[in-house]
């Protein structure tokens, strides 16, 4: 059983360079192990040093956001997230480990990699993904093309970095905030992939519009 100095202590390789913000910092390590069947497992290690976030649900006591990202993962196992391994805070410090779904791949490279016929279907499963949370009024919050995971063979869809996270009042809330956000980060979709993705939200979210597409502006997958 490691302890959370042996968590703490692993090298920092680094998936891209740490965020440094209100005093403290976050980041994210990749750790690759060997299985029990022999195949590599990568896990992801994400530390964090003074970045808290006040919820209703924590009484307004600042807790650290991947506290808040470990609710998430554990809300329920019908939630398409990727599996964690462990959560661990002390004193300002907070560690989330979390396993990297084998053979998924981020929906901004699978728009790369696939014409966009074959884009349109896995839009679909994007969407109706994302209405399995917004059917529960949850809100994921950082709703980015990176953050969605896909399987390219079976077309399963797997989401990661929920540490903004809430629940809204309503689904059609949820699914226009998380849309509105991944629209505008994905420059590469087009009318037909746009299209894709909303018929299926408003198979949940009837009610759901929004505003026309902007021009593409490099807009960073992370802000």
């Amino acid at each position: 059983m490691l302890t959370f100095d042996d968590w703490w202590r692993l090298p920092a390789d680094w998936v891209e360079a740490p965020n440094f913000r209100r005093g403290g910092w976050s980041a994210v390590s990749r750790l690759t192990l060997t299985g029990p069947g022999g195949e590599p497992e990568t896990l992801y290690v994400k530390r964090q040093v003074a970045q808290f976030r006040r919820t209703p649900a924590t009484g307004m006591r600042p807790r650290p956001t991947y506290f808040h990202e470990f609710r998430a993962l554990s809300l329920s196992p019908a939630l398409p997230v990727v599996d964690w391994v462990c959560y661990a805070e002390r004193d300002d410090q907070a560690i989330l480990v979390t396993r990297a779904p084998r053979g998924f791949v981020p929906l901004s490279a699978l728009a790369r990699r696939w014409p966009a016929p074959h884009l349109s279907c896995a839009l679909v499963s994007v969407g109706a993904t994302l209405a399995l949370l917004h059917r529960r009024r949850l809100q994921h919050g950082a709703c980015y093309p990176d953050h969605i995971l896909v399987d390219p063979d079976t077309l399963r869809v797997r989401l990661l970095d929920l540490e903004r996270w809430r629940r809204r009042l309503t689904v059609t809330a949820a699914a226009r905030s998380d849309l509105d956000q991944l629209l505008r980060r994905a420059p590469f979709l087009d009318h037909a992939g746009r299209d894709s993705l909303l018929r299926t939200a408003r198979l949940y979210a009837p009610g759901l519009s929004l505003p026309a597409p902007r021009l593409p502006q490099g807009i960073p997958d992370y802000v």
